[in-house]
């Protein structure tokens, strides 16, 4: 009976998924994704490669959004597999009730991101864990080694699975099979290490440096941290599995080790809210512990089971619903019009005419565009960007010269626009596109301490990131302008243009006079360039400067 109870779940559950997977739109992050597996490689801007290396098995047997999910959806029946057989439920039945009561399941066996390859990895990584605490031999060293590896190629957040395992038993330490583990492991990721190295550490620069947010602390960051917490594993099982969490007792290294992830993962991150905005899928790898604990701690109440389930999967059943199609109500439609972009994207394509379209500070966009759009599409950074893997592809320099039609983030009297049911989508074209975000302004100023409204003088160079000719004024329509901007927090409180630049002016010492803000604090500077009415991007690297 439990046999065919199996069968009839995981069968059910695999069609329901596909189904799903066909029949929902791409979200901006997967389509990002997709572009990494049309340009394989050992690492990439923001993540690791296993995502990219997935899809791109997925899209070689199924063209459009099936393909791109085909293997997160195969890959999470496998992981739901692994969990059964982690935990052990006594009653079957209950368990696939409660487990189909979690929001996050149904979206993560779904989505292609790096969290979906992130989530099997981790529980694979646990599944062994525990048979090598058991049995620490060669065998069980080499698929630990093997899932370290395959978690931290899926994630960097892989990490903190094997820091909360040595903080939960310290004997492994002492373990020589462990650190046979731990060795493969690394051997494993050094195709990756050694990508990271070529490139310069970009992906250590974006998490540790460029992601943390200037913004100033607000206790709301910490709030909605914890009160998302709760309905993330819900929308009812959430405060259950807190509860049972605290409530279960540990009869195990390997339930130790569970409790430490569980805790230390939510911790960890509330400590991060001081420091910015944290996102509610960071803590995805805590989902097994919660999963466990409330299976053990639940599996004799049944009755509260079936309760629960009642009302949480028909609420699920309606999301999935609401993500794939579209029933003509704007509220409905809001919470999930991540899911809907195909038609804008198809709008914005016959504007263009088969011209490259330049989206300003969205590289999702530039994604969902070359994904839904015969066209190209590249993301158009400025002082209110972030980088991303289009700038390790250099994609704006492919398109220098063209005609391009540019998607602004704000709204000017001179742009043309394009109506979209109740948006109006700016636009404007830009004959001979020039842009100058490989330009590197150097400087050895990197702190100024200065008095109210005074000025400083600073040397720098301006050079070319890749050492090739580029043209200042190959557009005499659009001057490039060399800019400082001073920032409080997130917030620009200063812009100061500086002087109108030539070709002459590469690779030489230019000498240019600051203005000092009008009140005392700390503040950062940076220099920028902008072309014509293009916001000019941010060229050089962060100026302390303090003013008493």
């Amino acid at each position: 009976m439990k046999s065919n109870l199996r069968l009839i779940f995981y069968s059910f559950w695999l069609v329901l998924q596909l189904f799903q997977a066909a029949f929902t739109e791409l979200s901006p992050d997967e389509a990002y994704y997709w572009m990494y597996s049309q340009h394989l490689s050992w690492g990439y801007f923001d993540h690791p490669p296993a995502i990219a290396f997935l899809i791109h098995l997925g899209t070689h047997v199924f063209s459009g959004e099936l393909g791109v999910r085909l293997l997160p959806v195969l890959l999470g029946v496998f992981n739901l597999w692994l969990w059964e057989k982690i935990i052990g439920p006594k009653n079957i039945g209950s368990y696939f009730l409660l487990i189909t009561s979690v929001a996050i399941i149904h979206l993560y066996g779904i989505l292609a991101t790096p969290d979906a390859a992130l989530l099997v990895s981790v529980s694979a990584y646990l599944f062994v864990y525990r048979k090598f605490l058991d049995k620490p031999d060669f065998q069980t060293s080499l698929l630990l080694g093997l899932t370290m590896a395959a978690m931290l190629l899926s994630k960097y957040h892989g990490v903190l699975v094997i820091f909360f395992t040595l903080l939960s038993n310290f004997k492994l330490l002492k373990n020589k099979w462990y650190w046979f583990a731990g060795v493969f492991g690394i051997i494993l990721l050094i195709p990756h290490l050694t990508w990271q190295v070529q490139a310069g550490f970009p992906s250590l620069q974006f998490h540790f440096f460029q992601r943390i947010s200037r913004a100033a602390y607000t206790f709301d960051l910490t709030t909605e941290y914890l009160l998302v917490q709760i309905f993330f594993l819900g929308p009812l099982t959430g405060i259950l599995f807190f509860i049972s969490a605290y409530k279960q007792k540990v009869n195990s290294s390997f339930e130790r080790t569970l409790k430490f992830l569980f805790w230390g993962t939510y911790v960890f991150f509330f400590l991060m809210t001081f420091k910015g905005k944290t996102e509610a899928h960071w803590t995805l790898i805590a989902t097994l512990p919660a999963l466990y604990f409330g299976v053990k701690y639940f599996q004799n109440n049944a009755v509260l089971v079936k309760r629960i389930a009642i009302i949480s999967v028909p609420l699920l059943i309606a999301m999935r619903l609401l993500m794939a199609v579209d029933f003509g109500f704007q509220k409905l439609k809001d919470p999930f019009k991540i899911f809907f972009n195909q038609e804008r994207m198809t709008i914005i394509e016959d504007q263009a005419s088969g011209q490259p379209v330049a989206f300003m500070n969205s590289y999702q966009d530039a994604s969902l565009y070359s994904f839904y759009a015969s066209g190209n599409g590249f993301p158009l950074n400025n002082i209110r960007g972030r980088k991303s893997q289009f700038d390790l592809w250099k994609s704006e320099d492919l398109f220098r010269g063209d005609s391009v039609l540019v998607i602004p983030n704000y709204f000017q009297n001179n742009f043309d626009t394009i109506q979209f049911y109740n948006e109006n989508i700016p636009n404007k074209w830009v004959a001979n596109f020039q842009s100058f975000t490989r330009l590197r302004v150097k400087s050895s100023t990197v702190k100024l301490e200065n008095q109210t409204n005074e000025t400083a003088n600073i040397e720098l160079v301006i050079c070319d990131a890749l050492n090739e000719d580029i043209l200042l004024e190959a557009n005499p329509e659009m001057p490039v302008q060399l800019v400082f901007y001073v920032f409080k927090n997130k917030e620009i409180i200063h812009e100061q243009r500086l002087k109108t630049l030539s070709n002459t002016d590469l690779n030489q010492k230019l000498k240019v006079t600051i203005q000092m803000p009008d009140t005392p604090g700390k503040y950062a500077g940076y220099f920028a360039i902008g072309s014509g009415w293009l916001p000019p991007t941010l060229n050089g690297e962060n100026i302390e400067i303090i003013i008493h």
